[in-house]
């Protein structure tokens, strides 16, 4: 299981990094252009760098 858990521990990196460059790209940190939605899904992106970085930590 652990090779499996090192998979999915990069996949999930993966999504996070696409998240933040899609945030990154629509500016969605500026001040004016800041809402709810842009919160929740920078939220997502923390949370899947969180769980790949623990799957993989856990798969060494």
């Amino acid at each position: 299981m652990d090779g499996y858990d090192f998979f999915i521990g990069l996949c999930f990196i993966l999504i996070s990094i696409i998240i933040f460059i899609i945030q990154f790209r629509d500016n969605a940190f500026s001040r004016k252009g800041f809402t709810g939605g842009d919160v929740k899904i920078f939220c997502a992106g923390v949370v899947a760098l969180l769980g790949g970085l623990y799957l993989i930590i856990a798969a060494l």
